[in-house]
């Protein structure tokens, strides 16, 4: 099962600058894209992305998170570590 995740700004190039830097190579060839989208075969891979924008105070950004297609939860500073553990918790193989 995938997780998709979704950032959406309003600012020119805040998307790009945030992965170009996260990813650390050229991301986008369009700097006014406002909406990204990021499909994570691997669900647990979409920790670190969460920590980067959320831990980073991204304030121009906006995260959204789905488990489920067509439903989306936005994340928050008040609910990412409960969405991580809700992660680790339901995609752990450990479990």
């Amino acid at each position: 099962m995938a997780i998709v995740l979704n950032l959406i700004s309003e600012k020119e190039n805040t998307i790009q600058n945030f992965l170009e830097s996260y990813f650390e190579k050229d991301m986008l060839a369009d700097s006014q894209t406002y909406e990204w989208s990021y499909t994570l075969p691997e669900p647990l891979e979409a920790i670190n992305l969460i920590s980067a924008v959320l831990d980073n105070n991204l304030k121009d950004l906006t995260l959204w998170i789905s488990f489920d297609p067509n439903v989306f939860l936005k994340v928050k500073p008040d609910n990412y570590n409960d969405i991580i553990k809700y992660i680790v918790e339901r995609f752990s193989k450990a479990s």
